[in-house]
Protein backbone atom coordinates (compact mmCIF):
# COMPACT_ATOMS: atom_id res chain seq x y z
CA UNK A 1 0.00 0.00 0.00
CA UNK A 2 1.37 4.01 -0.72
CA UNK A 3 0.78 6.82 0.33
CA UNK A 4 1.30 10.34 -1.66
CA UNK A 5 2.73 12.34 0.55
CA UNK A 6 3.71 14.92 -1.40
CA UNK A 7 4.50 15.15 -5.52
CA UNK A 8 6.60 12.46 -7.15
CA UNK A 9 7.35 11.09 -3.22
CA UNK A 10 5.49 7.62 -2.19
CA UNK A 11 6.30 5.87 1.15
CA UNK A 12 5.41 2.69 1.58
CA UNK A 13 3.29 2.59 4.66
CA UNK A 14 4.77 0.20 7.50
CA UNK A 15 4.98 -0.82 10.90
CA UNK A 16 8.50 0.92 10.57
CA UNK A 17 7.16 4.73 10.38
CA UNK A 18 5.14 6.99 12.12
CA UNK A 19 3.09 10.12 11.89
CA UNK A 20 4.54 12.87 13.64
CA UNK A 21 1.56 16.08 13.96
CA UNK A 22 1.35 19.37 15.26
CA UNK A 23 4.71 20.82 14.32
CA UNK A 24 5.91 24.40 13.90
CA UNK A 25 6.78 26.09 11.18
CA UNK A 26 10.50 26.14 12.39
CA UNK A 27 10.44 22.06 12.28
CA UNK A 28 13.07 20.58 9.64
CA UNK A 29 13.76 16.67 8.74
CA UNK A 30 16.86 17.48 10.30
CA UNK A 31 14.62 18.73 13.97
CA UNK A 32 12.51 15.10 13.25
CA UNK A 33 15.41 13.24 12.31
CA UNK A 34 17.44 14.32 15.34
CA UNK A 35 15.12 14.06 17.84
CA UNK A 36 13.77 10.45 16.87
CA UNK A 37 17.28 9.29 16.18
CA UNK A 38 17.39 8.72 20.23
CA UNK A 39 14.93 5.69 19.81
CA UNK A 40 17.16 4.05 17.46
CA UNK A 41 18.40 4.45 13.53
CA UNK A 42 16.32 6.72 11.59
CA UNK A 43 16.18 5.78 7.66
CA UNK A 44 14.27 9.12 6.90
CA UNK A 45 12.31 12.06 8.24
CA UNK A 46 10.41 14.37 6.30
CA UNK A 47 8.60 17.68 7.33
CA UNK A 48 5.48 17.81 4.62
CA UNK A 49 5.34 20.98 2.64
CA UNK A 50 2.80 22.69 0.49
CA UNK A 51 3.67 23.86 -3.40
CA UNK A 52 5.10 26.84 -2.00
CA UNK A 53 7.61 25.03 0.41
CA UNK A 54 5.60 26.14 3.47
CA UNK A 55 5.08 23.47 6.01
CA UNK A 56 2.25 21.69 6.19
CA UNK A 57 2.85 20.91 10.19
CA UNK A 58 3.08 16.84 10.00
CA UNK A 59 5.67 15.03 9.03
CA UNK A 60 6.61 11.10 8.87
CA UNK A 61 9.59 8.75 10.51
CA UNK A 62 10.47 6.30 9.43
CA UNK A 63 13.24 3.26 11.17
CA UNK A 64 15.23 1.25 9.61
CA UNK A 65 14.21 -1.84 12.54
CA UNK A 66 10.62 -1.84 14.00
CA UNK A 67 11.73 -1.83 17.66
CA UNK A 68 12.38 2.04 17.56
CA UNK A 69 9.48 2.49 15.93
CA UNK A 70 7.34 0.31 18.83
CA UNK A 71 9.59 2.33 21.45
CA UNK A 72 7.86 5.76 19.91
CA UNK A 73 4.77 4.46 19.79
CA UNK A 74 4.27 3.50 23.08
CA UNK A 75 6.04 6.57 24.38
CA UNK A 76 3.65 8.58 22.20
CA UNK A 77 2.06 10.90 25.34
CA UNK A 78 4.02 13.69 26.18
CA UNK A 79 6.50 13.82 23.48
CA UNK A 80 7.74 17.58 23.11
CA UNK A 81 10.51 18.60 19.78
CA UNK A 82 12.48 21.39 20.53
CA UNK A 83 9.79 22.90 23.43
CA UNK A 84 6.87 21.65 20.94
CA UNK A 85 4.21 19.27 22.23
CA UNK A 86 3.31 16.98 19.37
CA UNK A 87 1.33 14.08 18.52
CA UNK A 88 2.98 10.58 17.15
CA UNK A 89 0.43 8.11 15.89
CA UNK A 90 1.51 5.10 13.78
CA UNK A 91 1.26 5.90 9.89
CA UNK A 92 -1.61 4.22 7.94
CA UNK A 93 -2.30 4.70 4.33
CA UNK A 94 -4.19 7.90 3.23
CA UNK A 95 -7.33 5.69 1.63
CA UNK A 96 -7.71 3.87 5.23
CA UNK A 97 -8.12 7.07 6.95
CA UNK A 98 -10.75 8.37 3.92
CA UNK A 99 -12.36 4.92 4.40
CA UNK A 100 -12.64 4.97 8.34
CA UNK A 101 -13.46 8.75 8.29
CA UNK A 102 -17.02 9.35 10.24
CA UNK A 103 -18.22 12.78 10.32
Amino acid sequence: TYLQVAPCALWVVSELQAFVGGLSDSFTSDTLRLHFEKWGKVEDATVMTDAEGRSRRFGFVRFYDPEPADLVLADRNGNVVNGVAVTIEKAVPKEQIAADYVP
